[in-house]
C-alpha cells in the first residue's frame, strides 16, 4: 500500500469529516484536529493570554482539498466546531500533495 493510500486510510478511521470552506466555495474531506497545549509555536496570531490562545488553537491535518481553498481565513467545520485557518501549508511529496497542515483557531458558532 502506497503512503498516500495508507494516509487516507488512517485519516478516514481516526479523523472526522470536514466541510472546508472559502470565497463561497465548500469542499468536504477528512481531517484530525490536535489541540496545541503547552508548546512553543510561533505564528501570526492576535496578542491574547498564552491560556486562552492555547484552549482556542490546535493544529489541523487533513486530505488535500481540490483547488487551493485552505488559506489563512479559511473555515473548517468539524462537526458542530467551527475553526479558522490561521496557516496553512501543503506537504508534498514529489509534485503530489500528500497531505495538508495548518494551524486552526476555533471559533463561536457561526
Amino acid at each position: 500500500m502506497s503512503g498516500f493510500k495508507l494516509l487516507e486510510k488512517f485519516i478516514k478511521k481516526y479523523g472526522s469529516k470536514a466541510m472546508v470552506e472559502f470565497d463561497g466555495k465548500q469542499t468536504e474531506t477528512y481531517g484530525v484536529i490536535i489541540p496545541i497545549k503547552n508548546r512553543k509555536l510561533t505564528f501570526d496570531i492576535s496578542a491574547e493570554e498564552i491560556g486562552t490562545l492555547y484552549e482556542k488553537v490546535a493544529e489541523y491535518i487533513g486530505l488535500p482539498v481540490d483547488g487551493d481553498i485552505l488559506k489563512p481565513h479559511s473555515h473548517i467545520r468539524v462537526g458542530e466546531t467551527f475553526y479558522e485557518v490561521v496557516r496553512s501549508e501543503k506537504i508534498m511529496i514529489s509534485s503530489k500533495i500528500f497531505y495538508i497542515w495548518a494551524v486552526v483557531r476555533q471559533k463561536e458558532e457561526e
